[in-house]
């Protein structure tokens, strides 16, 4: 699923498949004027503790 807002004339968009109980990944990006300002495109893994790496 994907979500996205304008905040100070960027579009943020955030996607993720997020699963209770389970890590998922999140995935952020940052664009403006139709380029990214971001880049690459930020991933994260949510849900999982530093220390199960």
């Amino acid at each position: 699923m994907a979500r996205t807002a304008t905040v100070d004339g960027y579009p943020v968009s955030l996607a993720a498949d997020l699963v209770p109980g389970q890590a998922s990944k999140l995935t952020l990006s940052v664009s403006k004027d139709g380029r990214p300002v971001i880049w690459p495109t930020c991933t994260f893994v949510v849900g999982q503790s530093l220390d199960d790496e």
